[in-house]
């Protein structure tokens, strides 16, 4: 079976909309797919603090959006299970699925390994894997890792047949931002990788077309 990872935005899980159309969605890629699904929370922080996430995150602001993080992990999990769609919602660090190391001197963690080995038993089970990326140093200390930074790593390290960054509205930013993971991705391993909205995740993985968002590995990377 081929393995699919998918980034999603907090926003986009936040939609009635788009919620509904991407659990249809996993619901049909469930049964062709070994599946893992990444998000952030940032809408969620911003609504609950009324300020954008910090650049500099302290460990309280860490561990507010943590705590986010997973109730957004159990909700999207338990609305999956609702529909008859096998799902596990796990945090990053659990079992050393992702290490991290933060510096004295940095903000933002550094993958620095990855465990593939325990995904194996949810994968056997046919089980979508829900994961939130909240990690932790071996210090105990929170570090903030990119839901789409993680995907490209955990793609990287599987060697994932299909990688996606979904987000219905997206900026240009942020697009940049991505396809940039999307092509440290290809070079470490991924396939093919897509930045797109749902529509392109549908025609790609669903009916097995060409889509103008894929990816292609640039030649000077």
């Amino acid at each position: 079976m081929q393995t699919l990872v998918l980034s999603v935005v907090g926003k986009d899980l936040d939609d009635a909309l788009s919620f509904n159309r991407l659990k249809a969605d996993v619901k049909k890629l469930a049964s062709r797919f070994r599946l893992i699904i990444i998000h952030d929370a940032c809408v969620q922080y911003e609504r609950q603090t009324r300020q954008p996430f910090p650049d500099a995150p302290s460990q309280a602001d860490l561990e507010r959006y943590a705590d986010l993080l997973v109730q957004l992990g159990k909700a999207f999990t338990s609305k999956l299970s609702e529909d008859l769609i096998p799902a596990l919602q796990m945090n990053a660090h659990h079992l050393g699925l992702i290490q991290t190391e933060l510096s004295a001197h940095d903000t933002l963690g550094k993958i620095v390994a990855v465990k593939t080995e325990v995904l194996q038993k949810p994968f056997a089970h046919n089980t979508v894997l829900v994961l939130t990326p909240v990690t932790k140093t071996k210090s105990g200390l929170l570090s903030f890792i990119s839901a789409d930074m993680m995907a490209s790593r955990l793609a990287s390290e599987l060697c994932a047949d299909l990688l996606f960054f979904i987000d219905e509205t997206p900026t240009s930013a942020r697009k940049a931002e991505r396809e940039k993971f999307a092509q440290e991705s290809l070079v470490h391993g991924a396939q093919r990788a897509f930045v797109c909205t749902l529509s392109g995740l549908e025609a790609v993985a669903l009916r097995g077309e060409s889509h103008s968002s894929e990816i292609l590995l640039s030649t000077t990377t």
